[in-house]
């Protein structure tokens, strides 16, 4: 089944806009542009927070840490629901064309677990080494650090906040509207490379870009935006769930809080751990390949609707260098 655009009933004058408004949406130039939007809406939004947070601190002689991570979320729903709504309404499409979440074979999230387990080692050890060449500022460290102590409201906003807001905007709308225009593996390098920049720290960068690439290779062979979801949540509470479990304990370079670091410096994570990370990826890789070989209704024929670039319809400006 593929989606389609039909002729308007009756002849449009110059100033009228399309019923479907700019089917395509967005090309790259557009792309950055709705990013660039997002980073001032949150910039607004912190700031708003910022001050509450002060005001708070002054009345009540202090602000909880779950508190203080929970309106720093919230900062980031009202951005991207924001652009991410501005965006869906510019493509005039249904909303669960946009941004589908269609249920998928279990097989993907059975292969998706070894995946970003061994991805989020090997990573963690790519950071390390980031780390002893260019370390990253204490305020951020520090940021981070709490965020992961911060409870049920940390799990909320890297296990809730975080996949759904960021994967509506980059795997549900800028890779859409990228895929109209490029082949796949190039609308999924450009996207995950705009994922990439919208972090703006350059700490975040090899994460950011390599996860980028995953989800967007979800993304498009799945055919819906739920399997995007659960890998970022999966990968953005890994770290956590793996210090809790009973017996491991503290992993050199891995589960290593600010204050070790702070005195030990840089710890790089020991050759065996890293090794079954790469045999985790590994593994989880082969499996994923074989999923997407055998499950039925992968890459599903509408996943790319190209018949909605009829002549006849205005599909907004095509900025695509």
């Amino acid at each position: 089944m593929t989606a389609e655009i039909h002729a308007p009933p009756s002849p449009q004058t110059p100033g009228d806009r399309p019923p479907h408004r700019w089917p395509r949406f967005p090309a790259f130039w557009l792309s950055v542009a709705a990013i660039g939007a997002l980073l001032v809406l949150q910039i607004m939004a912190e700031v708003m927070v910022t001050i509450a947070l002060t005001v708070i601190r002054e009345t009540a002689g202090g602000v909880p840490v779950p508190l203080e991570m929970l309106m720093h979320g919230m900062c980031n729903v009202v951005a991207f629901t924001v652009m991410v709504v501005i965006c869906w309404w510019l493509t005039g499409r249904p909303w669960n064309e946009v941004l589908p979440l269609r249920r998928v074979h279990a097989g993907w999230y059975l292969a998706l677990a070894p995946t970003l387990s061994g991805l989020s080692i090997l990573l963690s050890e790519v950071d390390n080494m980031l780390q002893s060449v260019m370390p990253a500022p204490i305020w951020i460290m520090e940021y981070f650090q709490r965020l992961a102590g911060a409870g049920l409201a940390g799990v909320f906003v890297l296990g809730v906040v975080a996949p759904f807001t960021e994967e509506y905007l980059f795997r549900g709308i800028i890779l859409r509207g990228l895929r109209f225009r490029y082949p796949a593996w190039a609308a999924v390098v450009l996207s995950a490379f705009l994922f990439m920049v919208m972090h703006i720290l350059p700490w975040q960068f090899p994460v950011a870009f390599t996860t980028g690439l995953l989800l967007g290779y979800l993304r498009l062979r799945t055919g819906s935006l739920v399997p995007c979801i659960f890998a970022q949540a999966y990968f953005n509470l890994h770290l956590s769930v793996v210090a809790l479990i009973p017996g491991i304990g503290d992993i050199p370079g891995y589960t290593t809080d600010l204050d070790a670091r702070a005195i030990e410096g840089v710890v790089r994570q020991p050759m065996s751990f890293t090794l079954t990370g790469a045999g985790l990826l590994a593994v989880g890789l082969v499996a994923l390949y074989v999923v997407d070989r055998l499950t039925p209704g992968s890459s599903p024929p509408n996943e790319l609707p190209q018949q909605v670039a009829a002549p006849h319809v205005d599909s907004g400006p095509d900025i695509c260098t």
